[in-house]
């Protein structure tokens, strides 16, 4: 199986000074990262979603910064939100595949051939979108809990032609993207702030620890991809 990711556009320390606003000066080597953006919305259930949508792929252009989505089918609903995804693909940036479910396939009670048949499902709804590429990425990163379910994903995969949407810096946006959430609720500037500066550390923390992690273990630097997802921080802080 052949691990993808995209062509980093800038060296790990613009990226992600793009993504969190400020310059990395706590990283004193320039290294290559890429941006990959999880789940997508479904405008039905998120008033805002559009709004969000647009803002996170304004700022990409404005940066000069090509990407990777990989939308689930439960996360973006119906035509409204396959929509959104295909704005991606008209700006450039490729669609991947997420899964229809977003299933745990280190759940016991999901079985492998349950879990390809979502990755089927997927595959029929966005094919049919612009720069869309059989690329798949596991939703929680898990991979099965069992030797064989593993192996019989993996070997699907293999056979229908997909690469791996793999990642080496994972952080935890969707937790500040909660807190955001309250704090705009109750437009909360004060704390809104704080947490800005908050998701800044820990973004740089992550980055931090999992190049060490890399060079420890591959002996370089690798070319990163940096997950995160289509949500309201991301939307608001990557400016």
């Amino acid at each position: 199986m052949i691990n993808t990711h995209l062509r980093p556009s800038r060296s790990l320390k613009a990226s992600v000074a793009m993504a969190v606003c400020i310059a990395l000066s706590s990283l004193t080597q320039a290294r290559d990262i890429a941006l990959s953006f999880d789940d997508g919305l479904n405008p039905q259930q998120n008033p805002r979603a559009t709004v969000i949508n647009q803002q996170i792929l304004k700022q990409l252009d404005e940066h000069k910064i090509k990407s990777m989505v990989f939308p689930s089918l439960i996360k973006i609903g119906d035509y409204q939100g396959k929509q959104l995804i295909e704005n991606w693909g008209n700006e450039g940036h490729i669609i991947g595949n997420h899964s229809a479910l977003h299933q745990n396939l280190n759940k016991d009670n999901i079985s492998a051939q349950a879990y390809i048949q979502s990755i089927i499902d997927a595959d029929t709804v966005l094919n049919t979108l612009p720069n869309y590429q059989r690329i798949y990425r596991y939703p929680f990163l898990k991979e099965g809990n069992t030797v064989e379910k593993r192996d019989t994903v993996y070997q699907w995969l293999y056979q229908n032609h997909y690469k791996i949407g793999g990642v080496s810096i994972d952080a935890s946006d969707w937790f500040y993207n909660r807190k955001y959430l309250d704090y705009a609720k109750q437009d909360d500037t004060e704390k809104l702030q704080r947490l800005k500066q908050a998701y800044i550390r820990h973004l740089l923390d992550r980055a931090e620890y999992y190049d060490q992690l890399a060079v420890q273990t591959l002996q370089g630097s690798p070319q990163h991809v940096l997950l995160l997802h289509v949500n309201a921080i991301n939307a608001a802080f990557l400016k």
